[in-house]
């Protein structure tokens, strides 16, 4: 949990515990960008003091996705493929003029009108129903800490990950429940 309190989301699964995990991109205008590869149930929350609008990209077998106010579904959209397992695509999230706007490569794919105050103060992801989500965005906080779930009981999938040359100066901290290399 300190690990993932200190460091910047790169890699998270529904194998763990199916928690969001903070986020902290830059938000400017009232809008963030987050580059993010999932084959489904992307899962992204933004929150102010009192309300929380929960984004679900790819849901339902990728067929479907919907925005929750405070956990009650506002809108939802029938479409295929809007995750993509494959390939990055860089999803935008904008709230203007009483309006949240769901982007994806500059593109709207959905909107919904909100709270006409409404401010993004914190942000949350997760990906679900066995989804592995890889993201990356431009950090607020803690540039060079990221976490990366491991997605399975071998690491395997770790070391494949940081086998490419552009990770050759970073430092590698594997951590389990009772061993820390």
């Amino acid at each position: 949990n300190y690990i993932k309190s200190i460091s910047n989301l790169k890699r998270t699964s529904s194998f763990g515990d199916g928690n969001y995990i903070r986020i902290t991109p830059m938000i400017t205008n009232n809008s963030f960008e987050c580059n993010i590869r999932a084959p489904n149930d992307i899962h992204i929350k933004v929150t102010n003091d009192n309300i929380e609008y929960e984004i679900v990209l790819g849901g339902w077998k990728n067929t479907k996705s919907v925005i929750r106010e405070n956990n009650c579904e506002i809108t939802s959209v029938i479409a295929d493929n809007i995750a993509d397992g494959y390939t990055e695509n860089t999803f935008t999230i904008t709230c203007e003029n009483g309006t949240l706007h769901i982007i994806k490569n500059m593109q709207v794919i959905m909107s919904q009108k909100i709270h006409p105050h409404f401010t993004i103060q914190n942000i949350y992801f997760k990906t679900g129903f066995g989804s592995v989500g890889d993201l990356t965005y431009a950090t607020t906080q803690n540039k060079g800490f990221y976490f990366m779930d491991t997605c399975e009981k071998s690491w395997k999938n770790y070391y494949n990950h940081y086998t490419d040359a552009k990770y050759e100066n970073d430092i590698i901290l594997k951590c389990d429940d009772d061993i820390v290399f």
